[in-house]
């Protein structure tokens, strides 16, 4: 028999996984295990605690790997962003602008512009505000 705590132990670890991400600086050596747990989780989940945590943290893992890293998390975003859940596309929604500024224009153009459309669109009018709300920044990103 398994042990219970084990799923405890380790959905407490990635309730918390953003925040110790984002104590490294860009550049350093950050063990590859970390980055695979957090995707590979994510991914191979249809729980929406796990996805609504792993949308929370997602600008620490951008913040910390980089423009040049992703390639790495860039499937687990869209994922993410076609999860019908609320607290999901909130989180998404209002955080969007902080990754074009990480990313720049080629990446948010590419594969955040139509996520921000998505977004924009919804019939959820407080996704739309939020998203509405940083425009903005996420426009002067675009090289449009």
């Amino acid at each position: 028999m398994k042990d219970p705590t084990s799923k405890l132990v380790r959905g407490t670890a990635f309730q918390n996984i953003g925040p110790f991400i984002a104590a490294f600086k860009r550049g350093q050596d950050i063990d590859s295990k970390i980055i695979d747990f957090y995707v590979t989780t994510t991914e191979g989940s249809s729980n929406k605690d796990v996805c609504y945590h792993a949308s929370y943290n997602f600008p620490a893992f951008v913040l910390v790997f980089g423009p040049e890293d992703w390639p790495k998390f860039q499937s687990l975003y869209h994922k993410l962003t076609k999860i019908n859940d609320l607290r999901i596309k909130k989180t998404l929604s209002a955080s969007i602008h902080e990754l074009a500024k990480i990313l720049g224009p080629q990446y948010t153009e590419l594969d955040l512009l139509p996520c921000m459309e998505r977004f924009l669109k919804d019939k959820v009018t407080e996704i739309k505000m939020l998203g509405l709300k940083n425009l903005h920044i996420f426009l002067q990103e675009c090289a449009l």
